[in-house]
């Protein structure tokens, strides 16, 4: 569970960046694994993006599909809820629809 807080902060950091206010984020044991959630208002999915050797940006999804084991987003009422789990278990092909 080393990297919950990397990840977090990359799913919060795209949120307020990108996803604009409120943005609320949950911590839930799903009773195999951590789930984290974060809201924000945004209509765009989200989606992993190549970043270029210079970029300074553009590598937060990267990095969760790398060291999640599973994640995705969803809507909601406001906007989206973006997503990952961190346990045991397969990682789930369709988690990522939108």
């Amino acid at each position: 569970m080393c990297c919950l807080e990397l990840l977090a902060s990359e799913l919060i950091t795209n949120a307020v960046q990108h996803g604009g206010a409120p943005n609320e984020v949950s911590v839930s044991w799903t009773g195999a694994r951590v789930r984290v959630e974060v809201s924000d208002v945004g209509p765009a999915a989200p989606e992993p993006l190549p970043a270029g050797p210079e970029d300074e940006h553009g590598r937060g999804l990267v990095i969760v599909d790398a060291l999640a084991d599973a994640w995705g987003r969803r809507r909601h009422r406001l906007g989206k809820v973006t997503w990952f789990e961190l346990g045991p278990g397969a990682r789930p092909m369709d988690a990522r629809g939108y």
